[in-house]
């Protein structure tokens, strides 16, 4: 083999493991992210989770009706946000919307079409 072939392939590898390099390093990166994501989020539904069994328990308490309980828990998960843009909208079991921090016009509205549903179990634990 010439010295410019044997200098070609140490090149060659020396690319190849560079790239290997930055790849594994930018799966490593994606992962980490995703993980912090799922921290906030995690974060942000025990946090509503909060808001909720507080409110409910002050209209099993007879402190405030159970309709005062309802809108002042749904405005204080409609404040809540995470990371830039990020919001929570409430949905029902059936799935009827009950808040969207931006948008009025689907509040009360039923998901006709199941797009919410199969997103949903989608994302549903077996079990």
């Amino acid at each position: 083999m010439t010295l410019n072939k044997k200098l070609a392939s140490m090149i060659a590898v020396l690319w190849i493991g560079l790239i290997l390099i930055g790849g594994f390093g930018a799966w490593q990166n994606r992962a980490s992210m995703i993980s912090d994501r799922r921290d906030q989020l995690t974060a942000l539904i025990d946090q509503g989770n909060h808001i909720v069994a507080h409110y409910y328990a002050l209209a099993q308490q007879h402190t405030i009706s159970e309709a005062d309980a309802k809108k002042q828990a749904l405005d204080m998960l409609a404040a809540m946000r995470y990371g830039k843009d990020g919001y929570i909208s409430i949905n029902d079991s059936q799935p009827v919307m009950l808040m969207h921090p931006f948008k009025q016009e689907p509040v009360g509205l039923k998901d006709q079409v199941g797009v919410l549903r199969e997103a949903i179990s989608s994302f549903a634990l077996p079990g």
